[in-house]
């Protein structure tokens, strides 16, 4: 969250307490960001599940851009959403991000409970 938009800084006395002008600036570069991509990659907790990630993996989808999910914490403890679970085009097995080979993405369904 720190500088991404003109070096500000949204967290005020400890707390998240971002301006409008901040909010905009940062959700405009997200979109754009999102857009200039060949595909995008989206790291989920499955027990603290971030509402931005899961919108941007919707606007990707959306944008027609694949999408690269990184799951970690224990998905049958703490199911992951149904649309970010069937939205991804591949969810990596375990951490093999170094190694993926993002020339050629194969589909890769999810393994865990959805809600």
């Amino acid at each position: 969250m720190l500088h991404q938009y003109e070096g500000s800084n949204p967290i005020v006395n400890g707390e998240f307490n971002p301006d409008q002008e901040w909010a905009t600036a940062t959700f405009d570069d997200d979109v754009s960001a999102i857009d200039n991509a060949d595909v995008v990659v989206a790291l989920l907790d499955a027990s603290d599940q971030d509402t931005g990630t899961i919108w941007e993996m919707g606007y990707a989808y959306a944008s027609h851009k694949p999408v690269v999910v990184l799951t970690v914490g224990d998905t049958f403890e703490y199911p992951i959403n149904l649309m970010p679970a069937q939205g991804a085009i591949h969810h990596l097995a375990k951490n093999n991000l170094k190694t993926f080979d993002f020339y050629e993405i194969n589909k890769r369904f999810y393994v865990g409970k959805t809600i």
